[in-house]
Parts: C-alpha cells; structure tokens; sequence
C-alpha cells in the first residue's frame, strides 16, 4: 500500500492489533515505523511489498518490474532484526524493525497486492481506487473490530513466518473477487459479479475484513515472537471468540 490514505490504514491495523499487547506509548513508537515504511523502502525501488509469487504475476500483467526478494522475506529479516534487538534491550532498534516486519505483514496480504488490480489514476485504477475505500471504511465498516479480535497465529522463528505469510496469501488469492486487471483485462469471478466500471474492483466486505483479521492474526504473532517479555498479558491477545469463526470459516 502506497501513499497517504494507506499510511493511515497501516497506522489504524497496527494499533487495534496491538492493543491487547502493549501500552499506547510504545504502541506510538511502534507506529511510527509501521506507517514510514513506503518512503524508506519503497516498492520497486528499494523493496518489495508482494509475496514474490504474486508479484511475479502482476509482471506478467505488464506491471512494473521488481528485483527484490517478495514481502514475506522483508518481514521476516526484519523481524529477526527485532526479536535480536528486544533480546539486548535496544528497543528504539527493536521498534524501528517491528514497525517495519508489520508493514510487510499487511502489504503482502492486502487483496491489492495479491491480485493484480489495475494501477494507475482514474476510471478502472482498481488497485487506488480499493485502497481509499479500505482507509475510508474501515471503522464505519467494523473492520476494525475484525482486526482487535483477530486471534493470534503462533509464530515460532522467522522462517515460520515467512511460511505463514506465503500460505495466507495463497488463501486470500481465492477469495471471491472480479477486477480490472493490469493489462486492462476485465477479470470476472462468478461469485461477484461483473466489473463496477467507476471503482475497477468487486470484493464483499466480510472478506475486507476476513483479510484484515488474517493479517493481524500474524502480526500478533510475530510480535510476541519478537517481543515476549515486553507483551503485558498475552492472553489478552486473544480476545472474544474470532469474528472469522462466527462467519463459519476456519484456517486451512
């Protein structure tokens, strides 16, 4: 996610995520990396916020060219950068490589970078057009309560969640979804519909925030792998009973 209506959405995930697990001065600190990410390391040019399998597949669509490794490393050498920081008690570090493993947690999983929506301005320009609205909506929405309820996914080293981020992904990829592809290709999945010609994508709101809910389940995680002896109560990391098992689902 790019620019400043996604900055806020970074800002707003990582927040409610981390609620449970942290007081809000440390949450603030953490903050501020996890919404700086794209000015640091932004995509293509010094990153890359895709799972790399994906990003394969939006090149293939005529998207931009990117060398790097995909997200799931990004996130993952990051939160090995954190959990070492934390173990030494260099926490303005630790929260620097924290707010960063997290940004990569939610680009890698948003349904903007998973499918290959259309970029650019205007009519069709899907992949803007469907960040605006997830910023937009999100608290009137209830998305927020999809993310403070998410329960966690253990997460037990870097390589665990690399993993976990790689097979979410290919989870969220079947969701129902019709959108204007990047080589202006109208991709129509049964399960929604035709293409809305103004907003160049159709996704239902519960799965918003089934994806929302997905992706906090492994920022939690790997916050508490990174940071375990700073998290409060980590049994109040799992509050409620998860909004996705209300709706019947169930992680594969």
């Amino acid at each position: 996610m790019v620019g400043l209506a996604p900055g806020i959405l970074h800002g707003k995930m990582t927040h409610d995520a981390l609620f449970w697990l942290f007081n809000n001065d440390r949450i603030r600190g953490i903050l501020k990396y996890a919404t700086e990410v794209d000015r640091e390391f932004a995509h293509c040019r010094h990153s890359n916020h895709r799972v790399e399998r994906y990003q394969r597949e939006f090149e293939r669509y005529g998207g931009r060219v990117c060398f790097f490794r995909g997200a799931e490393w990004q996130a993952s050498e990051f939160i090995t950068k954190a959990h070492n920081s934390y173990a030494i008690g260099n926490r303005d570090e630790a929260d620097r490589c924290l707010g960063y493993a997290i940004h990569f947690i939610q680009d890698a999983l948003c349904p903007e970078h998973i499918f290959p929506f259309r970029e650019g301005f205007g009519l069709g320009g899907a992949h803007l057009i469907f960040e605006a609205y997830i910023t937009v909506g999100y608290n009137s929405k209830g998305w927020s309560s999809f993310v403070s309820n998410a329960p966690v996914i253990p997460i037990f080293s870097p390589e665990d969640l690399r993993n976990a981020i790689g097979q979410a992904a290919n989870w969220i990829s079947n969701f129902p979804c019709s959108y204007m592809r990047q080589d202006g290709q109208r991709v129509i999945d049964p399960r929604t519909g035709k293409v809305p010609i103004l907003t160049g994508w159709s996704m239902s709101d519960k799965d918003i925030g089934i994806w929302m809910e997905r992706a906090s389940s492994l920022v939690k995680g790997a916050t508490i792998f990174a940071a375990h002896s700073l998290v409060r109560n980590i049994t109040l990391a799992k509050p409620g009973i998860s909004t996705l098992h209300q709706h019947g689902l169930s992680w594969p």
